[in-house]
């Protein structure tokens, strides 16, 4: 596996996730941000986004059941990505990967 310097929570949560299982990732680091660092997590020719809650987000109270129940739903009407995963006990969403700009 190779990792960017960052916390152990990355690398736990990627061990927890099924896609994964057995397979080699490459992680890059896509944001840090106030409520949530971001990963882009890549095995073969797949790509996952990684969501993992930021040191400061519990501050915020956020449900993050709330936020996968919303997920969830957006990309149902075809607004946001599918989510792929949800790491239990972690808080930790894995999305599918949309290449894009911004």
């Amino acid at each position: 596996m190779s990792l960017v310097p960052a916390d152990q929570t990355i690398t736990k949560a990627i061990e927890r996730v099924a896609v994964l299982a057995g397979r080699d990732v490459d992680v890059s680091v896509l944001a840090d941000g106030f409520t949530n660092d971001v990963f882009l997590v890549r095995a073969d020719d797949e790509q996952y986004v990684f969501r993992v809650p930021g040191q400061s987000s519990d501050l915020l109270e956020i449900s993050r059941t709330d936020e996968r129940y919303n997920a969830e739903m957006a990309a149902k009407v075809g607004v946001s990505p599918d989510v792929v995963d949800d790491v239990e006990g972690m808080d930790v969403m894995v999305l599918e990967f949309i290449d894009g700009h911004v």
